[in-house]
């Protein structure tokens, strides 16, 4: 430490707090307050330059023409995909990967099933939101109260999906281009509207594809991490139990600890959750934090630049199911932008420390 110069740690922490708060109004200041609209995908270089300054983007119709967006009906899908097992996400609110009661990082019920099975679920499940008289709704079967959901982020393409591997796109070209290799992970998803992906980030250049229903990202950028109250929660997950109340045809899902399992980081608040309650205890969300809100719909194409937040909620077609798939690119670490971050999260735990 050079003569003159503080630890960082004996600064008041009113110095640190209005430091950050800077930090996010001049990046508020200096960048538009919107997503990008782009009616064609852009050139390798193009793309470089929203890489470069980590902005997002969305092409209007930078998909349209893809065979999958017009081909993929349920029939055509399950033609293809048979009887192949996938990996469900199942849950009782639709948030997998989530928070509950406050103090748990809950992941959901993992199951293998038919893919057609899952087609099946989700065809009942819009045909019963379709019947308008309610006293005709047939006794829900047990299945039909939970939410599914094809999310497994594990390069899923090329292991259950892999049959559908040629109606797609191996890569983006314009990103494979510009970054020089080619994603590092292709993944399919399919869900309903009740389906929610809470607030998080993650450390990939992420081109997201919708080919059916339409999907609502609400996006924060790494510098508003301040904002964000970044905590540590306990592991658990929902199991399948029967018990006396629920027999063995009707299974209930219940959440269990992960008590030999390190805790998790994650994003305390909702941008669905306006509660007073919530403005109280995350007073800098409610007041500093200027979320960017787009809609992706069919056919469209968005850019997610690495370790923006985003949450993102559903609208499902007319056949009761939202269809996408992305391509994560790893993002490069040796940039400036991984350690800005990390210094940045460095800085809000010694004023608010995560745990």
């Amino acid at each position: 430490m050079a003569p003159g110069d503080s630890p960082i740690g004996s600064l008041p922490a009113d110095q640190l707090h209005a430091a950050l708060r800077d930090l996010v109004t001049e990046a508020q200041e200096l960048n538009v307050g919107a997503v990008t609209e782009l009616d064609q995908v852009p050139t390798p270089l193009e793309f470089m330059r929203y890489v470069a300054q980590n902005r997002p983007f969305v092409v209007r119709g930078g998909a349209r023409h893809w065979p999958a967006r017009t081909q993929w009906s349920n029939d055509h899908l399950r033609s293809i995909m048979g009887d192949q097992l996938v990996t469900v996400a199942i849950t009782p609110n639709g948030y997998a990967d989530a928070l509950v009661d406050g103090r748990f990082f809950v992941e959901p019920f993992q199951k293998q099933m038919p893919f057609g099975e899952v087609v099946d679920i989700l065809e009942q499940k819009q045909a019963q939101r379709q019947l308008t008289d309610s006293t005709a709704r047939p006794p829900p079967k047990h299945y039909l109260a939970y939410h599914y959901y094809i999310q497994s982020q594990n390069g899923n393409i090329e292991g259950d999906y892999q049959r559908l591997k040629r109606e797609i796109p191996a890569d983006i070209d314009f990103a494979t281009e510009a970054l020089g290799y080619r994603p590092d992970a292709v993944n399919f998803w399919m869900g309903e509207a009740s389906s929610v992906t809470s607030l998080h980030k993650d450390p990939y250049e992420n081109i997201y594809v919708v080919l059916a229903g339409s999907k609502t990202f609400t996006l924060y950028p790494p510098t508003e991490c301040y904002c964000l109250y970044e905590r540590f929660y306990q592991a658990a997950e929902y199991h399948e139990e029967e018990t006396a109340s629920s027999p063995s045809s009707v299974p209930r899902l219940v959440l269990k600890p992960k008590d030999d399992h390190p805790d998790i980081p994650w994003v305390s608040v909702d941008p669905l959750d306006s509660s007073p309650e919530t403005q109280v205890a995350h007073p800098r969300f409610h007041q500093l934090a200027r979320p960017l809100t787009v809609t992706v719909n069919s056919g469209d194409m968005l850019y997610l630049p690495a370790l923006w937040y985003h949450h993102v909620q559903q609208r499902q077609d007319i056949r009761g199911r939202v269809i996408a798939v992305n391509y994560w690119y790893d993002m490069n670490y040796s940039a400036p932008l991984f350690p800005y971050f990390k210094f940045a999260q460095n800085i809000v735990a010694l004023v608010h420390p995560p745990k």
